[in-house]
């Protein structure tokens, strides 16, 4: 399918290009650095509002797919998770994930470089991924944030997530009203999961979608 490039990306992708060097944003009262070539959540509210709307991690072990800074990473583990891998395909993450890592003094982490779940051993009690929106083809690493060619990243993570769920897990998938929200629940429906909540909120001239989801079996 021919996914147009959203009118949003190049206005975000612009801000984010405009660092060279590792910088520092605050977000909810905490201290996050960003490197240069990585998603960058002083541009991008999709995090933020993600930790917003998901449930407390507290005593769980924790995957999160597609770290970029390692953000949603770092908020699992102020809530007390009990363990947490973070992955990333763009090496720039990987680091940028540990340097967050090392700046909070955790140890009970560790940040690995992944195409998915790839390099991903072992179950987990929460699979997090806020995953790409937009279904037009990226032109750079860094554009794997925002774009995923015609969602085959997506789909590959729905056929693959429950495998790496323990029993009683669940995946907690970021997305917006801006993707393709009709394949994936249609991803969902023909991959075995339910969609045990679904949450939203509005920002600006979009909305955050937040999927709750549990293998059927």
């Amino acid at each position: 399918m021919n996914y147009p490039r959203h009118y949003t990306i190049d206005h975000y992708l612009k801000k984010v290009r405009l660092h060279t060097q590792p910088y520092i944003t605050e977000i909810l009262g905490k201290e996050i650095i960003i490197f240069p070539s990585v998603m960058s959540p002083k541009y991008d509210r999709s995090a933020q509002i993600l930790i917003s709307m998901m449930p407390n991690q507290k005593g769980k072990d924790v995957l999160e797919i597609g770290s970029g800074t390692g953000i949603l990473s770092l908020f699992s583990l102020f809530q007390g998770a009990t363990n947490v891998i973070a992955v990333d395909i763009n090496p720039s993450a990987v680091q940028n994930t540990k340097e967050n890592f090392k700046k909070y003094k955790f140890d009970n982490c560790l940040a690995i470089k992944s195409d998915l779940f790839e390099s991903v051993n072992g179950k987990f009690d929460t699979i997090i991924f806020n995953a790409p929106f937009h279904g037009n083809k990226p032109n750079d690493v860094l554009e794997l944030g925002t774009s995923d060619f015609n969602y085959e990243t997506l789909t590959k993570f729905i056929i693959s997530a429950k495998n790496f769920l323990k029993p009683g897990g669940e995946i907690l998938l970021g997305f917006a009203n801006t993707g393709d929200n009709e394949l994936l629940r249609d991803l969902i429906r023909r991959n075995g999961y339910k969609i045990q909540n679904f949450q939203t909120q509005e920002n600006g001239d979009w909305t955050m979608y937040l999927y709750t989801l549990t293998p059927n079996n």
